[in-house]
């Protein structure tokens, strides 16, 4: 695997990466600390939460949650097509979707939706552009600092729709069936549209982060899992850190959604005859010609 490789040297370019990862976390809870509806801490019964208080164990969630997406733009450069600041946005930006998608997920019992209504997306919003905005910026940032070591390929993507729509009609599918058969808890039963909408406007989230991350990045695929859906579990595993017996649930159902994005990758993969990417895709690289395949 090819090494990361900085502008301004490897440790220094560490460096700053972590700077401005710690820097990012602290805007993102500024915001969300600013907000009315302030954290009933006394609700809080996870034992982390008990053992160091809230207020650390936010911290620390941040700190892992931003790191994880500084060193995924770090580590999947080498496989990159773009300017390392493209590269950097076009990741913060599948991360940025993903967060402002997944405050509105309806959790009946630990959230405030039944009382709130509307009020409750309105809220929501304010927090994910409150994750977004901050991890957006930290992406570029990390891209900024990577040295641009190699030339970029000029491509012509194919068959973006129907991957788009596949990509949202499995994961919402999924994501229903597991909610119908009780695999995962939800609020199917009191909000059967609310709960379904949202989870095909998951699919479309997961499909407009591998959007944006195609013709930029040779894998693909790895990326939008090991990658993105791992910042997914991550940012999921809020609720069972600060919440008793909800831990289990929460990486369960984010295991479903990175599952099913899985599955209909590699049905894209092999329905395209392509090596590297799901997305079919055409790459005329520098002074020589080649097709990863074509839907």
């Amino acid at each position: 695997m090819t090494p990361v490789s900085f502008k301004a040297g490897p440790l220094v370019g560490w460096l700053v990466m972590a700077l401005t990862v710690v820097v990012c976390a602290a805007v993102a809870i500024a915001v969300h600390a600013a907000l009315p509806a302030k954290v009933d801490e006394a609700l809080l019964d996870g034992v982390l939460v008990l053992r160091f208080g809230f207020p650390a164990v936010a911290v620390a969630y941040f700190l892992v949650l931003f790191a994880q997406c500084s060193v995924t733009v770090a580590v999947s450069w080498p496989a990159a097509r773009p300017h390392p600041v493209r590269h950097g946005l076009a990741l913060g930006l599948a991360f940025a979707a993903l967060y402002v998608i997944g405050m509105q997920e309806i959790m009946v019992d630990k959230s405030p939706f039944p009382a709130w209504g509307w009020d409750f997306v309105l809220h929501q919003s304010i927090i994910g552009l409150g994750d977004a905005i901050p991890v957006i910026l930290l992406c570029a940032v990390t891209g900024a600092l990577l040295s641009h070591g190699h030339a970029p390929d000029a491509v012509r993507r194919r068959g973006r729709l129907a991957a788009i729509l596949a990509i949202t009609l499995t994961v919402g599918s999924v994501r229903w069936g597991a909610s119908a058969l009780g695999i995962i808890q939800s609020g199917l039963a009191e909000y059967p549209a609310a709960v379904v909408a949202w989870g095909y406007l998951l699919g479309l989230g997961f499909a407009m982060a591998c959007a944006m991350l195609t013709g930029g990045n040779r894998a693909v695929n790895v990326v939008a899992i090991f990658g993105v859906g791992l910042n997914w579990v991550l940012f999921n595993s809020f609720i069972g850190v600060v919440f008793s017996g909800m831990m289990a649930d929460a990486l369960l159902r984010s295991a479903i959604d990175v599952a099913a994005l899985g599955l209909v990758l590699l049905l894209l993969h092999r329905a395209g005859g392509s090596r590297n990417s799901s997305w079919p895709v055409t790459q005329v690289a520098a002074g020589s010609s080649g097709t990863y395949g074509e839907v």
